[in-house]
């Protein structure tokens, strides 16, 4: 797998150059498609039921790559549910750091 930002939604996301699809690598997406509380998108969109469609036996999300506007729009919907808004979210850690005044 490769990084191929030309060819699937965001930078984050993976191109098989064999296959010719893109894993979803976005967590705040993750998070939502397995109902997290922390984590909210529009599981109405077309992207979104693209990517519930294409999930493979270990839990990876796919698209093809003529399908990342529908994908990039439907991540473009996400947003993460802190707290405060002083809270930030850091996909590296856990879903939401708290900011103690």
């Amino acid at each position: 797998l490769i990084t191929a930002a030309a060819l699937c939604a965001v930078d984050q996301d993976l191109f098989n150059p064999v296959s010719r699809m893109c894993k979803m690598e976005n967590r705040i997406a993750f998070g939502a498609m397995a109902l997290q509380k922390w984590a909210h998108c529009d599981l109405n969109k077309h992207g979104a039921q693209i990517l519930q469609s294409n999930m493979d036996q270990a839990g990876a999300f796919w698209y093809s790559y003529q399908q990342r506007d529908a994908v990039r729009k439907f991540y473009a919907s996400c947003v993460t549910l802190c707290a405060t808004k002083l809270d930030s979210f850091n996909s590296d850690t856990v879903p939401c750091i708290h900011v103690c005044m």
